[in-house]
């Protein structure tokens, strides 16, 4: 993910797939990308670092949402 100074928004180009779909956190200071290769990959909004990455998904993820407290993330794919 690329930030560009002065701007409040998120360039994400270093995914490592297409994303399928995108959510921000309750308080907004974490981003979730589902990809379409089946990984999700949780983002600090402010520096772009990678917080989290996992594979969950056989097909491709296409869905994401945090819970409103922010603590869980639930996405939804591909799988059968």
């Amino acid at each position: 993910m690329t930030r560009r100074a002065g701007l409040d928004r998120l360039f994400l180009t270093d995914l490592p797939d297409s994303a399928g779909a995108l959510c921000s956190s309750p308080r907004g200071e974490r981003v979730a990308a589902a990809t379409l290769a089946g990984s999700v990959i949780v983002l600090d909004r402010s520096t772009g670092a990678a917080l989290r990455q996992t594979q969950g998904h056989s097909g491709g993820a296409l869905a994401a949402a945090f819970q409103p407290s922010g603590e869980i993330l639930a996405t939804g794919g591909q799988d059968r």
